[in-house]
């Protein structure tokens, strides 16, 4: 006898179609969740900033400081500068700088640069004490009067050896203001924080600026 042949499934054509349109749906979503997965990645560390940044603007608020924040104004030397938050205390103008971190920071205050252990890891960032020096020089050249800097950690990070000086955590921040006093009324009117609000004002818009210059200096 000879073999027959297997009448054609009529429902063959339909899974088959059925099968390459769930590829091609699958192929662009798993492209779109990799590029998505890579984008938070790449924002994690900003996103944890801002919400450092966030907390300190907060703490400020509560405390009834009067504060601007997130200002860029020209530094001496012609760049722009970004500056977390400026205060008015009754010590007179203070700039903070804000850092974001976890695990366990070593660092004094004369070094270069910092290092952070985690997870197994350890890593080096820039000195936050230097980099909140540009911004205390920056706002004496513009404000003609003296100003101080402070250095907030806003995460979770532990200092073994001790803070550095000029250096606090989130939880010792408003003891750290109470001892700087809340400013008189008539500080608020003087030149140098009308200059400081001006600036802050004038600074609006600038962040493309910022960041282009601050590319430009890390290729150089």
């Amino acid at each position: 006898m000879l073999p027959t042949a297997t009448p054609p499934d009529p429902l063959a054509p339909l899974v088959t179609a059925a099968i390459h349109g769930a590829l091609g749906t699958l192929l662009p979503l798993g492209i779109a969740l990799a590029l998505l997965a890579a984008a938070a990645a790449w924002l994690k560390p900003y996103l944890k900033g801002a919400a450092g940044e966030a907390a300190v603007a907060r703490r400020l608020r509560r405390l009834g400081f009067p504060c601007l924040h997130d200002v860029i104004l020209p530094a001496k030397d012609g760049s722009l500068t970004q500056i977390d938050h400026i205060a008015l205390t009754a010590q007179g103008p203070l700039a903070i700088e804000t850092k974001t971190y976890a695990g366990r920071i070593f660092g004094q205050q004369n070094d270069r640069a910092w290092t952070q252990a985690l997870g197994g890891r350890k890593s080096r960032f820039q000195n936050p004490l230097r980099q909140n020096y540009k911004h205390v020089a920056a706002l004496r050249h513009h404000l003609r009067t003296e100003v101080q800097g402070l250095v907030v950690f806003a995460g979770t990070a532990r200092f073994p050896n001790g803070l550095p000086q000029g250096v606090v955590t989130l939880a010792t921040f408003a003891a750290h203001m109470d001892r700087l006093g809340r400013p008189a009324p008539p500080q608020l009117a003087a030149p140098a924080w009308q200059t400081a609000c001006r600036l802050a004002e004038q600074g609006r818009g600038q962040h493309q600026a910022h960041l282009a210059g601050l590319r430009a200096r890390r290729s150089a």
